[in-house]
């Protein structure tokens, strides 16, 4: 008899959370009387950015970093295309039209200064043109502009430029096959269009990456980039995220070829996953990181729980919402915040850090309406918030350390998924969970509630 994915949830949290919290019982403070407020924290980190705001003959860019003064990338990952959608959100939030006009000036110079050829790294969701999407996508649902569709319509026209016949067989390819560079992130921002053109591409290149699937002796996976030495199996540069654009594009088409090949690949996630204590944590990287597991969005479940969410709903199969509950236990377990892992360093960001996790407690809530979902993303918005440095001006800004590897390279970014725009749309969803508010943007990649 099959289960309710509420059924497999029900069964867990309240017991799991108590047990796991006891160790950090001492340390908890008790529920705040007043709400906090996330909004004036959004506000300070847009503060912050707004510091390092360039203008430009075509609209507006932002610096990457004040260490890096002379960075200004478009891309959606340390680039503007984050800060604009940053202040996308907040005009949502308040009402700021300041900041609806920062989002648009950032659109118009991105949009007056694509490259012809895109390179690899120019493609994908966080790496180029379809973050670009999701970005004029957010802006849509704001204004009604004119020059939108306009950019809209020339972003694909690039996409379609850039992809070229799979030498594998059928379909189009670009280099990469990945979310942040590749087929899988330009397959969900192409699909948030819901135009007959759009649509094309995408079933284009989902049977592209079909034809790019390896298989193996539990299902199949893709690398990054096809014949690559290294594989990072998680989300952002592996099977997970392929997995999920591909049953995204089967929820779109119907065409059960896509399904298929997501099944297989979520099937070989789990062969290769440490699953030990109902847990479901896979390995950073293999063959040379098969010990090292990561807890955020990039690499670990906050990211690769997405694709079991995903296919719980398509198919309702209680496996996979009881792989989705392994994945967010592995969190659970961690100890985090208090406890920092090697997959859970000096990051606060929402690619590899406290705000990924964060985001992925608030959609347990929502799930499951379970309290201890909500007082743990507490813990971790406030140690958060314990990391920032406050400016004379009052703007709030979190220097870290981006990548593992080098813990000695610490700064602050401007960015979405290292930096400032990141951390301030985590408080405005904070801000909404808090008030029963849905005006947080939502991005392609994420199947999860936002409140």
């Amino acid at each position: 008899m099959r289960r309710d994915r509420r059924d497999v949830l029900a069964a867990l949290p309240g017991a799991l959370l108590a047990a796991c919290t006891a160790s950090r019982a001492r340390r908890t403070r008790p529920p705040a009387a007043v709400p906090a407020d996330h909004v004036a924290h959004a506000e300070a980190a847009a503060r912050f950015v707004r510091s390092l705001a360039v203008d430009t003959a075509h609209g507006r860019a932002w610096r990457k970093s004040p260490d890096e003064p002379g960075s200004l990338e478009p891309d959606l990952y340390h680039g503007s295309a984050g800060p604009a959608l940053f202040f996308v959100e907040l005009h949502r939030a308040t009402g700021d039209r300041a900041a609806l006009d920062d989002a648009l000036a950032g659109a118009a110079h991105i949009a007056a200064t694509w490259p012809e050829k895109p390179r690899l790294a120019e493609i994908g969701l966080f790496g180029g043109l379809a973050g670009h999407l999701a970005l004029f996508g957010a802006l849509a649902g704001e204004t009604s502009d004119p020059r939108i569709a306009d950019w809209v319509s020339r972003a694909v026209e690039r996409l379609e430029r850039a992809a070229v016949p799979a030498p594998e067989g059928g379909g189009k390819v670009y280099p990469a096959s990945d979310v942040m560079y590749g087929n899988a992130g330009v397959i969900l921002a192409l699909l948030q269009l819901a135009e007959s053109r759009a649509t094309e591409l995408a079933v284009a290149l989902g049977d592209g990456l079909l034809g790019r699937a390896e298989p193996r002796p539990t299902g199949v996976r893709w690398l990054m980039i096809p014949g690559d030495d290294h594989e990072f199996p998680n989300f952002s540069h592996g099977t997970a995220g392929i997995a999920f654009a591909l049953a995204r594009l089967h929820e779109a088409t119907g065409d059960h070829r896509y399904l298929d090949a997501a099944l297989a690949g979520a099937r070989y996630l789990v062969s290769i996953a440490r699953t030990d204590g109902d847990v479901c944590l896979i390995p950073h990287a293999l063959p040379d990181g098969a010990e090292r597991y990561y807890l955020g969005y990039c690499h670990g479940p906050a990211g690769t729980a997405r694709l079991f969410h995903q296919l719980h709903r398509m198919t309702h199969d209680p496996v996979w919402a009881d792989w989705f509950q392994r994945s967010v236990n592995g969190v659970l377990y961690s100890g985090i915040p208090e406890q920092r892992t090697p997959g859970f360093w000096d990051n606060v960001g929402q690619c590899c850090g406290s705000a990924a996790v964060t985001e992925l407690m608030l959609s347990m809530h929502a799930l499951t309406r379970d309290a201890g979902y909500a007082e743990l993303a507490r813990l971790l918005a406030d140690d958060i918030l314990r990391r920032a440095t406050r400016r004379p001006d009052g703007a709030l800004e979190w220097v870290h350390t981006e990548n593992r590897a080098q813990p000695y390279w610490r700064q602050s970014y401007t960015g979405y998924m290292q930096g400032a725009a990141g951390i301030g749309s985590l408080f405005l969803r904070l801000a909404a969970h808090d008030r029963a508010l849905a005006w947080k943007v939502r991005l392609p990649d994420n199947p999860l509630p936002i409140v």
